[in-house]
């Protein structure tokens, strides 16, 4: 059975909790991300920080970037996905929480990140049991997408 570690973005890039929203920022531009997974000194995840959080959050209420700290903001832990999850089960926590990236952990670290896409092409190919699909919509996929 494919699980999320065959197909996750190992080692992505990370901000501290304690760095300012301006060093976030500067991190998104400079890896031209628009996400990236907020964590502890240890790895241990705390949430995800997109450039749209920075915009809403900080920037639109007049906030100076560069005193906010990632602790400050109000976010909440977000969705996360294990290691050996299945695939579909990645894909059914980015639809609740409409967003396309999830950080994945092992043993309560960031080890990764996983695309919608990556996930799509994961499941494409395989139906719940392995067996190929055989050209119809694989029926995880349906039920993420419906």
């Amino acid at each position: 059975m494919t699980t999320v570690r065959d197909v996750l973005r190992p080692d992505p890039v990370r901000v501290r909790e304690g760095e300012t929203v301006q060093a976030a920022a500067e991190m998104l531009a400079r890896y031209r991300i628009s996400s990236v997974p907020v964590v502890t000194e240890l790895d241990e995840p705390r949430g995800m920080l997109a450039d749209h959080d920075i915009v809403v959050w900080v920037v639109a209420r007049g906030r100076d970037p560069r005193s906010v700290r990632l602790t400050d903001l109000a976010q909440h832990q977000g969705a996360l996905v294990n290691v050996d999850d299945h695939p579909a089960e990645a894909m059914r926590k980015m639809s609740e929480q409409q967003v396309r990236r999830l950080p994945v952990a092992e043993h309560g670290r960031v080890v990764g990140m996983v695309a919608w896409a990556d996930l799509a092409r994961s499941v494409d190919d395989t139906d719940d049991s392995g067996a190929p699909a055989g050209g119809a919509m694989n029926p995880l996929m349906e039920n993420v997408l419906l």
